[in-house]
């Protein structure tokens, strides 16, 4: 097969915001093709991360914490207990920074969270991945 060095593709407009699917493989003369590499998702814009808590922690008071998103006019932060059977122990909306600090302490268990942002515009982006963290 002939040899191309570059493996970088730029788009020649940016691509709106969504989940794109992409994937690479090689065409030889005679219109002869490799096996793809594995099929990659992506996404561009709307969505965030958390980055803490995670893991195990001691305090009832976490700092939650996720990065900001462009164009996020407020952020929406959702909180469950995975151990118990109760659901939204925090449904926080309107926040305006990428932090929030509960006010009453959350008690000893296992909890899930996710965060999404809302734009200026009020569209409502996707929720963030889920983070587990416990509180000993």
């Amino acid at each position: 097969f002939p040899t191309r060095r570059s493996s970088d593709l730029t788009p020649s407009t940016p691509l709106a915001t969504g989940i794109y699917r992409w994937w690479v493989n090689a065409v030889a003369a005679g219109n002869y093709r490799s096996q793809s590499v594995p099929v990659t998702d992506f996404r561009v814009g709307g969505q965030t991360d958390l980055i803490t808590p995670t893991g195990t922690i001691n305090t009832g008071t976490p700092e939650f914490r996720w990065k900001p998103v462009d164009g996020a006019a407020t952020y929406e932060l959702f909180v469950t207990r995975v151990d118990v059977p109760v659901s939204g122990i925090i449904n926080a909306t309107g926040l305006t920074s990428t932090t929030y600090t509960p006010t009453t302490a959350l008690p000893a268990g296992s909890y899930r969270v996710w965060v999404r942002a809302i734009s200026t515009t009020s569209v409502v982006g996707p929720w963030s991945a889920l983070v587990t963290f416990s509180i000993t």
